[in-house]
């Protein structure tokens, strides 16, 4: 945990810190569960979005058990991860998460 209390994602092999705009708690998803999700993902990989920026999809489950899907942005390595989008996980993205648990 940071000093914040945010979890710290370790996904890079040096910890930052991750923040959330108001769009990403449109579905109503705590940050909890999607920083267990995220801490929790069998599939990370860059998606094609609009804007400029590097855009990260994260499937993984919270500790209930429930699948989300997370978007991410960071600028750099060294700058906060900041989710833009939290929700259940959706058939879209379904076989992603079900392949990336196979072979974990």
């Amino acid at each position: 945990m940071s000093a914040n209390g945010a979890l710290l994602v370790s996904w890079y092999t040096t910890k930052v810190d991750v923040k959330f705009t108001r769009a990403a708690r449109k579905h109503k998803v705590g940050r909890e569960r999607a920083l267990q999700a995220m801490h929790n993902a069998s599939y990370t990989g860059e998606i094609l979005m609009g804007g400029d920026a590097k855009k990260i999809l994260w499937l993984g489950h919270d500790n209930t058990g429930r699948a989300l899907e997370i978007i991410t942005v960071q600028d750099s390595p060294t700058q906060p991860i900041v989710v833009i989008h939290v929700m259940d996980l959706r058939s879209k993205y379904r076989h992603l998460y079900e392949q990336s648990k196979e072979t974990t």
